[in-house]
């Protein structure tokens, strides 16, 4: 059986609203109507809340990745433009949509070991910000933005990454979440873990 939901009431005396009830209403509604036009002409970048992507790179198994807020979905790659087999694990993330026009840099960063054999090798984590492009790997070719990383076995260590001569030193491996990329578009946290220096 169907109810009809129950409404308030107001009772009219019948008496004409008064200048200033009339006034007060039309401000109410001239003021929505404001509001809704600054919404309107706002920039979707003032209005949205940045795409998080969270990289657990999980000790002896297959890294766990999370993406929330990409508004157009995003794809997940793991064949062999980012994984070798023997030497590292990585993916690389396309968020479709995002930063076509480029306006956002590539970037680059790594994680180190302290007792590498050799210092300038010291490199354990990579993770990069780029674009999808003929210069990548090229999976869609939309330039659609890209978060990638690679993290290589445990005795592996990275001269200089491929997307940057000078990437960003993002300190000593650890244990915990770092957030390793902030930009109003984007935010990348990566757990890098501390196995490898047992190793």
């Amino acid at each position: 059986m169907n109810q009809r939901p129950k409404t308030s009431q107001r009772t009219h005396s019948g008496q004409p609203e008064t200048t200033a009830s009339l006034l007060s209403h039309l401000g109410h509604g001239l003021r929505l109507a404001a509001l809704a036009l600054l919404v309107l002409l706002l920039p979707g970048s003032l209005l949205a809340a940045p795409i998080i992507v969270a990289i657990n790179d999980v000790p002896n198994g297959p890294p766990l990745i999370q993406v929330f807020g990409a508004p157009n979905g995003y794809n997940i790659y793991i064949g062999d433009c980012v994984n070798t087999a023997g030497i590292e694990d990585g993916a690389l993330i396309t968020l479709f949509g995002v930063d076509t026009a480029g306006s956002i840099p590539d970037w680059s960063g790594r994680f180190v070991i302290p007792n590498a054999t050799n210092v300038y090798r010291a490199g354990v984590d990579i993770v990069w910000v780029q674009h999808d492009n003929l210069d990548t790997c090229d999976l869609f070719g939309n330039n659609d933005l890209q978060v990638g990383f690679n993290s290589a076995y445990p005795g592996i260590y990275y001269g200089t990454p491929v997307i940057s001569n000078s990437d960003q030193n993002l300190g000593v491996v650890t244990d915990k979440w770092v957030q390793v990329y902030t930009s109003d578009t984007l935010i990348i946290l990566f757990d890098p873990h501390t196995y490898r220096l047992r190793k």
